[in-house]
């Protein structure tokens, strides 16, 4: 046996490796024989008909090669139109959009994706880039392109429906172009109520629990004491005023910058026109003292005693021109310059340091699977910790330690009070879009914060901020429209919105109210009074009359805003940033206006909260014009309907006001203005049409999408 192994021991390796082998294929491929296909497991339904992996996976290919063409497949409403203010939808949303299209029918030949192609200069070379890089073929990168036109066109067939009426255009018109003038007196709460007013005995505690439940600026009056979402925070703050003072810059420094840049350094120095000489003749008595002290060149004495003026040269400065400062002269302009053009680089380098070390404890941390939220690690809430980071950082560059603040707001904070902070309040992550799951704002990042935020439970990733956790990047805010300081912050304390359990919690706030309540009660009494009076005698002597009522209301007493209509039109404005096409008018006599950034422009709107009663209110106005004549009577003999008496519980406010005249729109003007209109209305209204036909929403519902397994969802 011995022996013939030894003989035959080759040939039984050899037969040995093979059965090894074939065991091995063998059951690799009895398990692959086995283990389900997973490119056709179900994912979702559309239609009423299933759709497996295999067709996810080839709409993603699909979108890859329109990426690649620089087609933006998340923008389907049409090249030309990318810049429309509509949110980009996602790739399932594609895939829907790709389904109904198929189904309408719509066909896209060969010969108008050529034509595409052309339009969009699109040239073969990058189809045979593609191609390469790819692997697909030149007809097949088409029939991608063909998948987006047909998207598109059907989305444009659909948006065809949306129509504008001439009464729509003519309302639109009549709205933003009639103009009416009025005369108004404000009687605010503020200007009669008493501080020193003591409540009557109950009146809070009634007060206290009529509210209590409300948000404030919710109910009645506006008045409510539930507490809203509230937080604590801590921030870091640059200094770029100390920053600049801080910065060093040697002599030679200095000088290499001023060579450089000494044109921007300049002077005007006086230039003389040239030298000017003649003979002057004339007399002057020897006695004239000022006209020999204004005599400039040598006199003689004649024989009649007068004195003559030998010939005279004079020299006088009539111009200037700009000539390059020294840098001895230039030196202090230049180090400012070099220090304000260097503080931004080492604030950011300053902040950046803090944010690093304040991150540190975090990175290998992993979020609770309950919360989603990682655990605070040891020693990130103990008091100076922020403090002691700032300072180091101050050290290891050499400036002095203010130029980095640590800010710490007392108390809890609401949305509002959050915004109002100085500098932080309006600061912004630059160069990121505002999106929900990115916030962009420091008052969202702010309150996207662990017990006020929930993570979506079908996403890996959130974006939401554990307590003491440092938000991920510095934001900036902006001083004289340019870019100052740095900030970064984090959230030590978050309360959900909550009923507060007793008076004591907001006796100081249910006080104030209650104080306020009874000035608004007393303006709507001395209100009602003046207008008795105006309507027999006008507005104005109503007024007029009671000189401690002119004293109390001030400017307020008596004043004709410029004209203004019911709405105003953002025009053009309105289609390129996603604006409103047209606001209420904001009146700012009635001061509930602020200025709220628009697109990227900051305008003067009406305060939401204050959006109902405004538009009452102008409302009123032109219900004294109407069918009356231009102007109202000139006779001091006023009817009633030119005066009305207009309450504004939100504001606190009362307001008389008398109608003087109305600019209707004359029938030359809408013929002027009719197209403009129309073409505005329309393009509104189709905005609006796709921002619904491409909402993700919208589509799932249109489609009758149903995911297979809700975690396959997004």
């Amino acid at each position: 046996m011995i022996k013939f192994m030894r003989k035959h021991n080759r040939k039984l390796l050899a037969i040995f490796t093979a059965g090894l082998l074939v065991v091995w294929l063998g059951s690799q491929a009895l398990e692959n024989m086995l283990r389900p296909d997973m490119s056709k497991q179900a994912v979702g339904q559309a239609f009423g008909q299933t759709f497996d992996r295999r067709d996810r996976h080839h709409a993603r290919v699909r979108m890859d090669v329109l990426s690649s063409l620089h087609m933006p497949w998340n923008r389907p409403w049409g090249l030309g139109l990318s810049g429309l203010p509509i949110k980009p939808i996602d790739d399932l949303t594609w895939f829907l959009l790709d389904l109904e299209a198929r189904r309408s029918g719509i066909e896209i030949s060969p010969r108008e994706v050529d034509r595409f192609l052309t339009a969009f200069r699109i040239p073969g070379q990058i189809l045979e880039h593609i191609r390469d890089r790819q692997g697909i073929s030149i007809d097949r990168i088409k029939e991608c392109i063909a998948d987006f036109m047909r998207i598109e066109r059907l989305g444009h067939l659909a948006a065809g429906s949306v129509k504008v009426s001439q009464p729509e255009v003519m309302h639109f018109i009549r709205d933003t172009r009639e103009k009416v003038t009025v005369r108004m007196s404000l009687f605010r709460a503020a200007d009669f109520a008493d501080p020193n007013r003591s409540p009557e005995p109950g009146a809070l505690e009634k007060h206290f629990h009529q509210y209590r439940n409300d948000l404030p600026g919710s109910g009645t009056h506006g008045y409510g004491y539930r507490w809203p979402d509230r937080i604590r925070l801590e921030y870091v703050a640059t200094d770029l005023d100390t920053i600049e003072k801080a910065i060093r810059i040697t002599r030679n420094e200095a000088m290499d910058y001023w060579r450089e840049h000494r044109k921007d350094y300049t002077k005007q120095v006086p230039v003389a026109s040239g030298p000017t000489s003649g003979p002057t003749t004339g007399t002057r008595p020897t006695s004239s003292a000022g006209a020999l002290s204004a005599s400039t060149g040598p006199a003689t004495t004649s024989a009649d005693g007068s004195v003559a003026s030998a010939p005279t040269t004079s020299t006088r400065p009539t111009t200037t021109e700009a000539r390059v400062k020294t840098f001895d002269e230039a030196y202090e302009e230049v180090l400012a310059d070099m220090k304000k053009q260097r503080a931004p680089a080492l604030a950011e380098k300053l902040i950046r340091e803090a944010s690093r070390q304040i991150m540190e404890p975090w990175y290998d941390l992993q979020p609770d699977p309950q919360t989603g939220y990682k655990p605070a690690p040891p020693g990130v809430d103990v008091p100076g910790y922020l403090d002691r980071i700032a300072a180091d950082v101050c050290r290891r560059n050499d400036v002095p330690g203010d130029c980095l603040r640590v800010v710490k707001p007392s108390g809890w904070l609401t949305r509002t009070e959050v915004a109002a902070l100085e500098g932080i309040g309006r600061a912004v992550l630059e160069g990121q879009p505002a999106e929900e799951e990115h916030p962009a704002q420091f008052v969202d990042a702010a309150f996207q914060v662990q017990n006020l935020y929930m993570p979506p439970k079908d996403r890996r990733v959130h974006h939401g901020l554990a307590l003491y956790e440092l938000f991920h990047a510095p934001l900036r805010d902006t001083k004289d429209g340019a870019p100052h300081n740095y900030y970064i912050f984090r959230v030590v304390g978050a309360q959900k919105e909550h009923v507060p359990e007793a008076l004591e919690d907001v006796r100081e706030q249910v006080r104030r109210d209650l104080i306020e309540l009874a000035g608004y009660e007393e303006a709507g009494q001395q209100a009602r009074t003046v207008l008795a009076s105006a309507r027999s005698k006008g507005l104005e002597a109503a007024i007029k009359a009671d000189r401690s009522l002119v004293q109390r209301l001030g400017d307020r007493a008596l004043m004709t805003p410029e004209p203004f209509a019911r709405r105003r039109s953002f025009g053009q404005a309105a289609i390129q940033f996603g604006l409103p096409l047209t606001v209420i008018w904001p009146l700012e006599e009635l001061g509930v206006t602020e200025e709220r950034k628009m697109g990227f422009l900051p305008m003067q709107v009406v305060a939401e909260a204050y959006e109902a009663e405004t538009e009452r209110f102008i409302e009123a106005c032109f219900g004294l014009a109407s069918d009356r004549p231009t102007s109202a009577p000139t006779t001091t003999s006023r009817p009633t309907e030119t005066i009305a008496l207009v309450e504004m519980p939100r504001s606190k406010q009362w307001v008389v006001v008398e109608f003087v005249r109305i600019d209707r729109v004359s029938t030359t003007e809408y013929a002027q203005v009719w197209r403009q209109a129309q073409v505005m209305l329309q393009s509104d209204r189709t905005i609006g049409f796709l921002k619904r036909w491409y909402d993700p929403d919208h589509v799932r519902r249109r489609t009758g999408y149903v995911p297979a397994h809700e975690e396959q969802e997004g």
